[in-house]
């Protein structure tokens, strides 16, 4: 999902506001001060990791490093 996207759905919920409180572009979408979405490479990368760290041993070596 494109950050374009998430930003056109966000945007459409009752109160909801767009903030950037870490710097860098990072959109972080709050109702009534509470965070409910964020656009966050490190959450995206932490995620990956997850997942690929569960991949089977070949498959893992298989793969680029991650940058």
């Amino acid at each position: 999902m494109s950050r374009q996207t998430v930003n056109d759905i966000c945007k459409t919920f009752p109160g909801s506001d767009v903030s950037d409180p870490w710097g860098g572009g990072h959109d972080a979408w709050k109702v009534g001060g509470k965070m409910f979405a964020s656009m966050l490479r490190a959450r995206l990368a932490n995620s990956y990791g997850l997942i690929r760290a569960g991949l089977p041993k070949k498959v893992q070596t298989s793969l680029a490093q991650l940058m």
